[in-house]
Formats: C-alpha cells, sequence, structure tokens
C-alpha cells in the first residue's frame, strides 16, 4: 500500500514539472511570437519584400494548411492575372515577381513562377503562346515542355515564352 501511495505521489510531481515546462515553453514562444496561439488558418503569412515599405500579407485558404511555396505561387498567379488587363505576360515577370522576396534561391523562384504559370494555365484562363520582343505579329503556340531555364530571363531580339488571356 505504501508503495502504491509513493509511486502514485511520485508520478503526480512527474505529470505538474512536465505540466510547468510545456507551460514554460508556451509562455517563451508567445513572448517571441505573441499571434503563436491563434489557429494557423486564423494567423495570415507575412512576407517581407525589399521593394515594398512594411509587409505583404497573404491569408491562408480555408484549410489553413498551405505551404509557403503555394502561397506565393498564388500570390505570383494573382499578380499576373492583374497584368492580364494589359495583354500578355511574360514568364520572365512571373519570376522578377518573385525576386522582392531575398531569402528565395533562383531554384525556388523558378519551381514557383513555374507552379503559378501551371496554374493559370490549368484553370483555362491564359495560354502559352511564343512572342517576340517588339512584335505584335509573331505568336506561336507553346506547350509546358518548352519551359526551359532560359525561359526566366528577360528576352531579347530572340522569340520568349508568354502566358496570353483566353
Amino acid at each position: 500500500m505504501t508503495v502504491e501511495i509513493a509511486s502514485t505521489a511520485a508520478a503526480t510531481r512527474t505529470d505538474e514539472a512536465a505540466q510547468q515546462v510545456d507551460q514554460s515553453r508556451d509562455t517563451f514562444a508567445r513572448r517571441q511570437d505573441p499571434d503563436c496561439g491563434q489557429d494557423r488558418e486564423q494567423r495570415p503569412t507575412v512576407l517581407r519584400s525589399r521593394y515594398c515599405p512594411g509587409t505583404m500579407t497573404i491569408r491562408r485558404g480555408r484549410s489553413g494548411s498551405m505551404s509557403r511555396h503555394d502561397e506565393l505561387r498564388d500570390y505570383v498567379a494573382r499578380e499576373a492575372q492583374d497584368l492580364f488587363q494589359a495583354g500578355r505576360v511574360g514568364l520572365y515577370e512571373f519570376f522578377d515577381e518573385l525576386r522582392q522576396f531575398d531569402e528565395l534561391s533562383n531554384v525556388e523562384r523558378e519551381a514557383i513562377a513555374r507552379d503559378a504559370v501551371v496554374s493559370l494555365i490549368e484553370t483555362g484562363a491564359c495560354r502559352l503562346v511564343w512572342k517576340v520582343w517588339a512584335d505584335t505579329q509573331y505568336e506561336e503556340p507553346a506547350r509546358l515542355a518548352d519551359i526551359t531555364d532560359v525561359e526566366w530571363q528577360v528576352p531579347t531580339e530572340q522569340p520568349y515564352l508568354a502566358v496570353e488571356p483566353i
């Protein structure tokens, strides 16, 4: 009987110590990030841009589980859709929009830009075409397989890839 009481008391002390550790971790996390108690769905992702004073806030979708890659893909796709009012958008513009995020490598920028292009094409909002700089007449259909590392660079006199609203 005394052995059971002693082991129960020891287990209670261990549980209390574990709770104190959890509470101190939670307190420390709150000091570091005042929003840490919010659900992921409620807490916006804040991206820092070197071109814009302040920050850019991207709201999460309903699931609250979007990755940063997906958030940036959606952001770049929305920016491209805004540019559709003026006409076509060169693939280099997708990449350039991501240059403001210094922490991204060029490989990450290319992957995000490629996914944004694919998502726009899959929605049926646009199509992929070959264009020539300063030539409004030249237009050839293109395929996703035509996208190479070179297509993210600013175009020269050679044909370049663009997405064009349908």
